[in-house]
């Protein structure tokens, strides 16, 4: 199957034996708002929490609509920049992605941005699609 046929990854539902080992080694996030253990319901693609509006997959912490938003807009904008070839290796663009946003190499994951700093990443994937000056 194509990259470009594939689902992406938070699209692939989860098995049985996926969501046993989720539950066996996790804990529930506690809601950053009001202190207590959010909900949690299994579904097709892992196990949901939410609290107070706020909400997550997979034990992740929990986090609002707009930087889960902003997250995904982030990977929307980056994603094709390495797959199709605008770097020449996926850690070199990740490596230009830390300088472009000023934050660690270590720290730059889509999934530990903050709602800023994803927004940062979509501006700077589109100034690089403009101006055509991929490294």
């Amino acid at each position: 199957m194509s990259s470009s046929n594939r689902p992406e990854w938070s699209q692939r539902p989860v098995t049985q034996r996926q969501l046993r080992y989720l539950k066996d080694t996790q804990t529930v996030p506690n809601c950053p708002t009001c202190g207590s253990q959010a909900n949690s319901a299994d579904g097709t693609f892992g196990i949901r929490h939410d609290c107070c509006g706020l909400s997550s997959w997979n034990y992740k912490p929990l986090q609002t609509q707009a930087t889960l938003d902003a997250r995904k807009a982030a990977h929307a904008a980056f994603d094709p920049l390495w797959q199709t070839g605008a770097f020449a290796t996926r850690n070199k663009a990740y490596d230009w992605l830390s300088e472009q946003i000023g934050i660690p190499r270590k720290q730059c994951h889509m999934a530990l941005m903050t709602e800023d700093q994803a927004r940062l990443v979509a501006e700077a994937c589109e100034n690089i699609k403009e101006n055509s000056n991929a490294p």
